[in-house]
């Protein structure tokens, strides 16, 4: 997986979902400002590609549940696609993810979420 580059190893933990080349770059300084945060200014290794890659996967999700969300109407009836329900999944994901990458590199878990990370709806 190391051999990989950062843009696919995101690809890849993105799994099915498609990302344009815009959300991906987006999504690669996101990760990689908040890895220099928090490894005081460090590059980033070959070792902790993975982990900055969960990072920017999180944000790719976090972004696809508030636009997965934003997506319902009000109007439609019983029959339609269960987009809160495909939120929460993409949400729980970005979570896990941001979980992974703290855990890869040793961070404890109860840091809050910096600025960039959020998602305005």
């Amino acid at each position: 997986m190391s051999n990989l580059s950062l843009s696919d190893l995101i690809r890849d933990l993105f799994a099915d979902e498609t990302v344009d080349d815009d959300m991906l770059a987006r999504a690669e300084h996101i990760a990689q400002t908040r890895y220099e945060e928090d490894m005081g200014g460090r590059k980033i290794p070959e070792a902790h590609k993975e982990a900055v890659a969960c990072y920017a996967t999180a944000y790719l999700l976090d972004s696809k549940a508030q636009e997965t969300i934003s997506a319902i109407d009000p109007t439609m009836d019983g029959d339609s696609v269960d987009h809160e329900g495909l939120s929460g999944r993409y949400a729980a994901r970005a979570a896990s993810l941001r979980k992974r990458y703290h855990m890869l590199l040793g961070l404890p878990l109860n840091r809050s979420q910096p600025a960039s990370m959020r998602v305005s709806g």
